[in-house]
């Protein structure tokens, strides 16, 4: 009855109200596996993440080691020189309006047990400006050395000082072996270039495939 001091049944819709019923011990840390373990292996590969930050903070991704043109460069199976060096304004149609083309010729043996490659060759100015290949680097088939052409878009204010840089780095590697060939372009061979490559088009040459 209304103002009796109790609850009327009638006004929850005529439900009774079942009381909780309380859960078991076993059921409780049941289901608190879950979390618990969720707990556990986010504190081990958190800590295991710790770890690997602080084994390779500071340290340098690649380890460089250069080489003056000409001289054989050892990359993993492969043995690699730099054996010429011009420039253009068109090479094969390539051209750019005030870049210049500029042409290496490399000679890779493959001294391992199946075709390698070099993932990446790039030229690289004294401030960090990195000019990528217009065109990629043959398979070299297992003993056999391959000759071959490679064309870079320069701006010919980035000349001196040029470096080749090579590399078969991995994605989930921390410290990759990479060669780097010094040109030896100076001021006075940075101006021979700009001047020989004045209006010249050239076509690149054949790959040439030799066995070992």
């Amino acid at each position: 009855m209304p103002g009796d001091g109790h609850l009327s049944v009638s006004r929850f819709g005529g439900e009774r109200i079942r009381p909780q019923t309380e859960r078991s011990p076993l059921r409780s840390r049941l289901a608190a596996w879950p979390s618990l373990l969720m707990i556990i292996v986010a504190a081990v590969f958190g800590g295991w993440l710790v770890d690997l930050n602080d084994r390779y903070e500071g340290e340098v991704r690649f380890v460089d080691h250069t080489y003056p043109a000409g001289e054989t460069v050892p990359l993993e199976d492969l043995q690699i020189r730099q054996i010429d060096l011009a420039a253009a304004e068109n090479v094969d149609g390539l051209s750019s309006p005030g870049a210049l083309v500029v042409i290496l010729r490399f000679r890779v043996e493959n001294h391992g047990t199946g075709p390698e490659g070099i993932s990446h060759i790039n030229l690289v100015d004294p401030a960090g400006y990195t000019f990528v290949s217009e065109n990629s680097a043959p398979q070299v088939p297992a003993g056999f050395a391959t000759t071959f052409d490679l064309a870079f878009l320069i701006d010919p204010d980035h000349l001196q000082g040029l470096q080749v840089q090579l590399d078969n780095s991995g994605i989930y590697t921390f410290a990759d072996e990479r060669a780097e060939i010094d040109l030896g372009i100076d001021e006075v061979r940075a101006a021979q270039l700009r001047e020989s490559a004045r209006g010249l088009v050239v076509e690149s040459r054949a790959d040439e495939v030799e066995g070992l």
